[in-house]
């Protein structure tokens, strides 16, 4: 296998991980987001 076919396998690799990291951290944020919203006692008054 030549080098550069090889550089061009982990660069997308690369970019797949940064990808799935991004849509990671995303549901995280939108996870923790929700559970304040949803699982804070209100009190009246």
């Amino acid at each position: 296998m030549p080098a550069d076919s090889e550089i061009q396998r982990h660069q997308t690799d690369w970019e797949n991980f940064i990808s799935l990291m991004k849509y990671s951290l995303a549901t995280i944020i939108i996870t923790l987001i929700l559970m304040a919203a949803f699982l804070t006692e209100r009190t009246p008054g």
